[in-house]
């Protein structure tokens, strides 16, 4: 049985309630990313993180997070196709430690006495979710247009991470599958060539055959 507050939409699907742990925002900010894979930081927690981007018109991935010596997600890694700053928002999941000392406000635990929802947090809110057959890695590229109900104010986290390589004429060739804004309401996914290696690495394919694209907000 759950206890504490239990919130339906009008789809009646449960928003809140005594058992599942929601996601709210911990940090923000903007990347400046590069034609590369780079390092990027954001404040250190101990708990998951998600992390959602705002797209631009220029093609990009996310890659593996980070940890410090202490065991705390500080950062991310993500492959830009170009120079341009990236928007992102970090939420984790509900913590008594993500509460500011003398916060007041409605308050919501599981049975097992951890919280699950405090009314002073800025929490995740879904907007869409849309599942999808996912591009091959082959070259030509192949893409898939999503359409979405805001690309040029929500944010957007693509799953799972796909990233795949295979030998021919000599070369390992990398794919990651990206994502990019086409206009307002549309956001392009491609399995993503990003570079050849003059050596054979073997073939590697791990894309999911299904992959999903999430459009959240604060």
């Amino acid at each position: 049985m759950s206890y504490g507050l239990m919130i339906y939409n009008n789809d009646l699907e449960i928003q809140m309630d005594g058992t599942y742990k929601n996601f709210s925002l911990h940090d923000s900010g903007l990347w400046s990313l590069s034609p590369r894979w780079e390092w990027h930081s954001f404040s250190p927690t101990i708990n998951p993180p998600m992390i959602v981007t705002r797209p631009s018109e220029t093609y990009y991935t996310a890659g593996n997070f980070d940890k410090n010596a202490s065991y705390e997600y500080v950062g991310q890694y993500v492959w830009a196709d170009d120079y341009f700053t990236l928007p992102y928002i970090v939420f984790t999941e509900a913590s008594v430690s993500e509460i500011p000392s003398g916060a007041y406000g409605l308050a919501v635990y599981n049975d097992s006495g951890n919280l699950v929802f405090h009314s002073h947090n800025k929490w995740c809110r879904i907007i869409s979710i849309t599942t999808f057959s996912t591009p091959d890695a082959v070259l030509p590229e192949e893409t898939i247009d999503i359409t979405v109900e805001d690309a040029d104010n929500n944010y957007f986290i693509l799953r799972p991470l796909c990233y795949a390589q295979f030998d021919t004429g000599g070369f390992t060739y990398i794919f990651v599958l990206a994502m990019k804004k086409v206009d307002s309401v549309t956001i392009r996914v491609a399995g993503y060539y990003i570079d050849q290696i003059p050596m054979h690495l073997g073939t590697l394919n791990m894309f999911s055959d299904i992959s999903t694209l999430i459009e959240v907000n604060v």
